[in-house]
């Protein structure tokens, strides 16, 4: 069932409010009677201990820790809390791809059925924490012609819906691009965030460009969005294959080829999370038919 232009954005927002929901049962019920602080702001009151990674300072090594454990951690305090937020999402044609619509979502409903949906439902996910912790928040889209989003003005859901209102009207099309917004971002610095979500598919040179911020001082995630069908390649009678960034059309016996196409994307995704971890940036995969949304709030607390 298709829904009009002026009940999408509502649309989104109910879902995200559905996920926030679920999330936070889930974490409260993981978490009882941990005391470890949930906000990274205000204050110089130790905080909590984070996995050492490339960039960070070494002053900031707990060196007994290392000794007991093996482990190289950094202390965090209260007062550093990142100042600027800002959430990159791929709006390029191959986004637009998804098989996931009819599968069930932890949280009630269905899973996104687009990669698109899957990013935009994920990026808003980001941006409500990011706020809740005080950090200021901004939305991107890939590509030299892509338009400004909203800025996102308070807390809460009513924070959003002006970025979630110009998301629904996105088209995914065309090619990435990532180069022209990281030109338009403003540069890096150690109080920044990155937060990259995409499918990396034509992104050849993406993960260097964001090493850039990375050594320019900001701390960059890498989520890369896959559907189900792009990664275990299900099909078996012959089919036509379309292009979604280009006319290109491919017709194929999916038999002759099916097990080489998901060695050569397990080979792909290995090696952009390699290329990441590499240059210092967080990594997440994200499929459309899995537990995402564990896998994002994971993230969130490992940093």
């Amino acid at each position: 069932m298709s829904s009009s232009p002026s009940s999408l954005p509502h649309a989104l927002l109910d879902e995200l409010r559905r996920l926030i929901l679920h999330l936070e049962g889930s974490v409260r019920s993981q978490q009882a009677g941990a005391h470890r602080s949930r906000k990274l702001g205000g204050g110089g009151e130790f905080a909590e201990f984070a996995e050492y990674r490339p960039g960070d300072d070494l002053r900031r090594i707990d060196w007994k820790v290392a000794a007991r454990t093996d482990r190289y951690v950094v202390r965090r305090h209260e007062s550093e809390r990142r100042a600027h937020v800002q959430i990159i999402l791929d709006s390029s044609g191959s986004m637009g791809f998804g098989t996931s619509s009819e599968l069930p979502a932890p949280w009630g409903g269905h899973q996104p059925g687009t990669k698109w949906s899957l990013a935009c439902l994920a990026g808003l996910l980001l941006g409500f924490i990011a706020r809740q912790r005080g950090d200021r928040v901004r939305f991107a889209l890939t590509g030299e012609s892509a338009p400004e989003l909203a800025p996102v003005d308070g807390r809460g859901l009513a924070g959003l819906s002006a970025v979630a209102s110009q998301l629904t009207t996105v088209d995914p099309h065309g090619e990435a691009g990532l180069h022209w917004t990281l030109r338009r971002s403003g540069g890096a610095s150690g109080s920044s965030l990155f937060v990259y979500i995409g499918d990396l598919l034509d992104e050849v040179d993406g993960v260097e460009q964001l090493a850039q911020l990375r050594a320019a001082g900001a701390e960059v995630w890498v989520l890369q969005i896959l559907d189900p069908a792009e990664l275990d390649f299900p099909y078996e009678e012959p089919i036509r294959f379309v292009g979604l960034e280009c006319a290109d059309e491919l017709p194929m016996n999916p038999r002759d080829y099916a097990e080489e196409i998901r060695r050569e994307m397990a080979d792909f995704c290995a090696s952009r999370e390699a290329a990441c971890r590499h240059a210092g940036l967080r990594y997440c995969l994200l499929r459309a038919d899995g537990r995402w949304d564990q896998k994002l709030i994971e993230l969130v607390e490992g940093g």
